[in-house]
């Protein structure tokens, strides 16, 4: 069980697997000696989820709570929370979530050790972004501040987490802060699942951000997310990945509308307002009303500004009616 840690974090998902068989098969009769199999056990269940093989895993994850539920060794059990919370949030599933919840009302945190103090409250982080809760993400927050880059035994990406709990928040800039801590780590130390996830995430923030959409960005995180998540066979996050892909294929930067982008694509190719009312047959006045709205958006102040705007995001005069 020692090694399951460092499988679980590069993503050696079938070793994995059967190291979690291989410990299964010494656990019956001492069911009080959850020790760090229930660790394994709710990773193994994470593995089986992350490579879309949902029926084993939704198999492997009841059955390690019915063990749970057997024991009376809360200590183990209660270090596996962020990852059983990462669970809930991979799955969307009530009973997975219900259950996080019932093992955070279980710990009295005064007897346990040190651990729990950083467990505690990235739980806590999962769960309020999984129910869009501000406050609970602001005071998850406020328990991790100082809290290293790293990952535990089992645990995903503290930074990753502190990100979804600030992104909850309402606090977007400090989430990309955290993001890029943690990509730069993850992809340092080699660990790709939680690369994958982060690059998710951290897209998925830029996105619903209108202030910090940035297509080529996001098209950026997405394609490193991809490679992390092939590399380790993760079908779950390449499918909400390539969810993202769709969507910001379809959303326009900083509110602006479908002739705005257009106007942009003729700024960003050189046309002046004159050209630009020629070719979209509109008046001068009209061109020189839509730029106005379109630099108040994108806060520029003029075409040099807006044409940096426009190829950051993707924007071409191939987006143009020309």
């Amino acid at each position: 069980m020692a090694t399951g840690c460092i499988s679980d974090a590069v993503g050696e998902f079938d070793e994995l697997l059967e190291q979690e068989r291989e410990a299964r098969a010494l656990v019956p009769g001492n069911v009080t000696r959850i020790g760090g199999y229930v660790k394994l056990a709710f990773a193994g269940a994470g593995a089986y989820f992350e490579q879309g093989r949902t029926t084993s895993g939704r198999k492997l994850f009841d059955e390690t709570v019915e063990f749970v539920h057997q024991g009376d060794d809360k200590t183990q059990t209660l270090m596996a929370l962020p990852r059983i919370a990462h669970i809930a949030r991979l799955t969307g599933e009530p009973g997975h979530l219900k259950f996080v919840k019932e093992l955070l009302d279980w710990v009295e945190p005064s007897i346990h050790p040190k651990g729990w103090r950083s467990s505690d409250p990235l739980t806590r982080a999962i769960v309020a972004n999984i129910e869009n809760d501000t406050q609970a993400a602001k005071n998850a927050l406020r328990k991790l501040d100082g809290l290293e880059t790293g990952i535990g035994h089992y645990i995903p990406s503290i930074s990753r987490i502190m990100g979804l709990a600030a992104h909850t928040a309402g606090d977007p800039f400090a989430a990309a802060a955290h993001f890029e801590d943690s990509i730069v780590f993850c992809r340092n130390a080699g660990y790709s699942p939680e690369l994958a996830w982060t690059c998710h995430d951290y897209a998925e923030l830029l996105i619903s951000e209108s202030a910090m959409f940035d297509k080529v960005k996001i098209f950026e995180l997405l394609e490193e997310g991809v490679a992390a998540a092939e590399k380790v066979g993760m079908i779950a996050v390449l499918e909400r990945i390539a969810n993202l892909r769709d969507s910001v294929g379809q959303q326009l930067p900083a509110g602006l509308t479908e002739r705005q982008v257009e106007i942009l694509a003729l700024v960003a190719g050189g046309l002046s307002n004159p050209e630009i009312g020629k070719r979209l047959v509109i008046s001068n006045n009209t061109v020189a009303r839509h730029l106005s709205n379109i630099f108040a958006k994108i806060d520029a102040s003029n075409r040099v500004e807006a044409t940096t705007f426009a190829l950051a995001n993707g924007i071409s005069a191939n987006d143009s009616s020309a």
